[in-house]
């Protein structure tokens, strides 16, 4: 029997400490070579994109797919046996904020003052990650004055607390800067950032898109990514760099090496940057956690699925048998 949750079910069972920690743990088993993550494969059609990305470990396997907005994660095991159906939205909100969080601690460390850019449906997820996982009230923004009156309201709906500001004063001394937006034209300056910074880049996952002008690549000692051929791919902060001969290759590193402590920050003057894509694995260590924990607690409606066909005898069919 498959087990459905819906987002009501999503919500009502993931906190964003077990969040916190299922990535974490998910990320160290991708160190160990336990873990394996697919690169995303977008199908377009008359300007609408169905997008796949998917993920292995621990004998489960999960992919999440999506398209206008609507989202949906599956889990099966080994045996090709069907566990998980979740509407994903709310999932995938909760894992990219708690990221944001995960990464700005193992990169930064101690850190006090926190800028969030972009307030849509990923941004104000981050800004309700560090109200709940490290008690901080970040400063918040949004490119223009529609973006942020929709960002007080979604702010307003998550509970999520922050002090909305103008870019330059949400930047001004923050020592964790994170960038959730869709811009195509990059606006963050190398110039702006204080000594020591740590930068989560979280929302160019398209060449033609970008948030970082290429000086902040430039500046960072160390460039963490989720994946490093993928991040190559589609990082358009990366690859607009790139172009114009100021990304340093060898500073790639994949952030399962941040994660199992391989690397670690050697100055506390020195720029660092999280570039992340968003992958599969983030959404199996999700995933994962959901279904434990619906089944733990009896949430969620069992559904009679079986993905296997045989014939029957009465010329019908049924479940394959072993």
């Amino acid at each position: 029997m498959a087990l459905f949750l819906d987002e009501t079910d999503a919500e009502s069972l993931l906190s964003f400490r077990d969040v916190y920690e299922s990535l974490r743990m998910f990320f160290l088993l991708e160190d160990q070579g336990l873990a394996v993550n697919t690169e995303r494969v977008r199908t377009a059609s008359h300007g609408t994109v169905l997008t796949y990305q998917a993920a292995a470990a621990q004998g489960l396997f999960g992919f999440k797919t999506f398209i206008s907005g609507s989202f949906l994660g599956a889990l099966l095991n080994s045996q090709g046996e069907l566990l998980l159906l979740a509407s994903s939205d709310y999932l995938t909100r909760v894992r990219t904020g708690v990221l944001a969080v995960l990464a700005s601690d193992l990169m930064k460390g101690d850190y006090g003052e926190v800028c969030v850019v972009g307030l849509g449906r990923q941004g104000s997820f981050a800004v309700k990650a560090f109200n709940e996982l490290k008690g901080i009230e970040p400063r918040a923004t949004a490119k223009t004055q529609a973006g942020t009156n929709r960002g007080l309201e979604n702010l307003k709906a998550l509970g999520a607390k922050a002090r909305v500001v103008n870019l330059a004063e949400c930047v001004k001394d923050s020592d964790v800067v994170v960038t959730l937006t869709s811009s195509k034209e990059p606006f963050l300056k190398a110039e702006s950032l204080i000594r020591g910074v740590h930068v989560n880049a979280m929302g160019s996952n398209l060449p033609e898109r970008a948030e970082l002008f290429a000086d902040v690549v430039k500046r960072a000692s160390v460039i963490a990514v989720e994946s490093v051929s993928q991040a190559l791919r589609e990082a358009g902060d990366l690859i607009l760099a790139k172009k114009l001969g100021m990304l340093d290759e060898s500073k790639l590193i994949p952030f399962s090496a941040v994660v199992s402590g391989k690397w670690a920050r050697k100055d506390n003057d020195e720029l660092t940057l999280f570039k992340s894509v968003g992958v599969g694995l983030l959404d199996l260590a999700t995933l994962a956690l959901l279904y434990d924990k619906a089944k733990k607690l009896g949430v969620g409606k069992e559904v009679p699925l079986s993905l296997k066909w045989s014939p029957r005898s009465d010329g019908g069919h049924g479940p394959l048998t072993p």
